[in-house]
């Protein structure tokens, strides 16, 4: 049985806010809010003309800390022997969960900096939807409770431990996600980017030369081993940057999908289309220099 605290904030500038803790008898606390703050020596962009707002890698390390944080995912506890060392130091998942494709909208404020120093962000996370092995969470970023700096899409897929086939959600599970649903009203979240396997090739018309060569190195790297998919969504960012040669193009909504992990050591090179709204990220082995895809960006705005 699900235990929930509702409370709600009314404002004439946001749609309804529903903030819920959900106590159960199997799982702790989960905090679909979550307090949060910015970094502004590396998390907000600001162009010439004073325009201001997180940088869409910025917001989607939050709402990663967040969802990892807020108890949705049941987290294994880092139980001891009888050493007394613990067993789960570098797990806190009894399954391995992989993101597959997310999409993020920034908003300009143009007083981001100082606001920033003197009020808290709250991060809000809820799913949108629960499929056989999958999960789409809808997030999105509040300052002072009424201005949004940012609003996504993330979809994971839940698969055995250290193995490639999905594990399927139990019924109990599906109505366990299901009873997080609905935390925001009347919000339009940006799309996550699907693209059939078979199709992900470069066309002939597109830039065939890699406009951004770069290694992944161990401060790239998450938890999970391998390359953050933040860092991922910056360097399809930097790549698009180059191609446009524009800094004063505050590039605010992007999505990305991801078609395979990436590993400290490999390289990555990155073609833009010839339109400049999409990137293609190759990973190339450093034992072979075999290349595959890694990414595929596309710019939404």
């Amino acid at each position: 049985m699900h235990q929930c605290v509702v409370a709600l904030w009314l404002t004439h500038s946001a749609p309804e806010i529903i903030y819920r803790s959900i106590a159960t008898e199997e799982f702790s606390m989960v905090r679909q809010a979550l307090r949060t703050s910015l970094r502004i020596s590396c998390d907000i962009r600001q162009r010439i003309d004073k325009q201001q707002l997180i940088f869409p890698s910025a917001a989607l390390r939050i709402l990663d800390h967040h969802l990892h944080a807020s108890g949705i995912i049941p987290t294994v506890s880092s139980s001891a022997d009888v050493s007394g060392v613990s067993n789960n130091l570098s797990s806190i998942y009894e399954h391995d969960w992989f993101c597959v494709s997310q999409a993020v909208t920034c908003m300009e404020c143009s007083s981001l900096l100082h606001a920033s120093l003197q009020s808290e962000l709250t991060s809000y996370v809820w799913v949108e939807s629960v499929g056989n092995s999958s999960i789409r969470f809808g997030n999105v970023i509040w300052m002072k409770e009424t201005i949004i700096l940012a609003k996504a899409q993330r979809v994971f897929v839940r698969k055995q431990k250290g193995g490639k086939k999905s594990a399927p959600f139990s019924d109990d599970e599906r109505d366990r996600f299901h009873a997080m649903d609905n935390l925001m009203k009347g919000f339009e979240l940006p799309e996550p980017l699907f693209v059939e396997t078979s199709k992900h090739h470069i066309n002939e018309d597109d830039n065939s030369s890699p406009i951004l060569t770069t290694q992944v190195g161990p401060q790239h790297v998450n938890f999970g081993k391998h390359a953050d998919h933040a860092f991922l969504l910056e360097t399809a960012m930097h790549a698009l940057y180059l191609a446009n040669n524009d800094s004063t193009n505050l590039l605010n909504s992007i999505a990305i999908q991801y078609i395979a992990e990436v590993y400290e050591g490999e390289q990555l090179n990155c073609v833009v289309s010839k339109d400049e709204q999409q990137v293609f990220i190759m990973k190339q082995s450093s034992l072979n220099g075999e290349q595959k895809f890694a990414a595929i960006a596309k710019v939404l705005n």
